[in-house]
């Protein structure tokens, strides 16, 4: 789940989409000025062409206009444009480790690897790109 604001994006890694399993989706809640904390759904997100057990929502990250999801081994980013998160044309690498962690961290993107030589108790991070103006 990422929060920000009156925004909360949780990810459903597990979610049934466009005919796949275990595909996943995002889905966008606000919560409007004045409730009681009570959520509206705003947007669900999910992938153009997801694959099954791809797991679109495993991690996630909101911050300053910007969201970034995603599934087991690729993050994807996203701006918000006439009130809808879209996807962004950036290009984020596909990676053959689990995502655990993605954070942004002042204008750049890293991604977290904790298990990528578990034995040795070794974490990869790269900052990818700068997500932030």
């Amino acid at each position: 789940m990422a929060i920000e604001g009156s925004v909360a994006v949780v990810g459903a890694r597990s979610a049934f989409s466009l005919g796949k399993e275990n595909a996943g989706a995002a889905y966008v809640f606000g919560i409007p000025a004045g409730s009681d904390g009570d959520a509206v759904l705003g947007q669900k997100i999910v992938l153009a062409n997801p694959k099954a057990n791809e797991h679109f929502g495993n991690s996630m990250i909101l911050k300053d206009g910007h969201l970034v999801v995603g599934t087991d081994t690729q993050p994807f980013l996203y701006r918000k444009e006439g009130g809808l998160w879209v996807r962004s044309d950036d290009s984020l690498p596909y990676w053959d480790y689990p995502i655990n962690t993605i954070r942004i961290i002042e204008d750049s993107l890293v991604i977290g690897y904790p298990m990528y030589d578990y034995a040795r108790g070794h974490v990869l991070a790269y900052a990818l790109v700068r997500v932030c103006e």
